[in-house]
């Protein structure tokens, strides 16, 4: 079963074959893997296309953490 699927059914109220592990985000992506995550303030004023490009080198960073850590999610409040 794969963590999605895990934490899916888990939301479903159904059993899956473990609980599903996740955490929350925390911000050593420089430390972990030489990525930083786009500068906050950029948020406020980017383009449409410059927000998916951040949008997608964050979730690199996410995916690389749920990969490094075998977590089945990871809860996010950025962006």
């Amino acid at each position: 079963m794969t963590g999605k699927e895990r934490m899916l059914q888990a939301l479903r109220f159904e059993e899956p074959d473990r609980p599903p592990h996740f955490e929350n985000m925390f911000e050593l992506e420089w430390e972990a893997f030489g990525l930083r995550f786009p500068d906050r303030a950029l948020w406020a004023t980017c383009t449409a296309a410059e927000k998916e490009r951040m949008i997608a080198g964050c979730m690199e960073i996410y995916a690389r953490i749920v990969e490094r850590y075998r977590w089945d999610a990871l809860a996010v409040y950025w962006p």
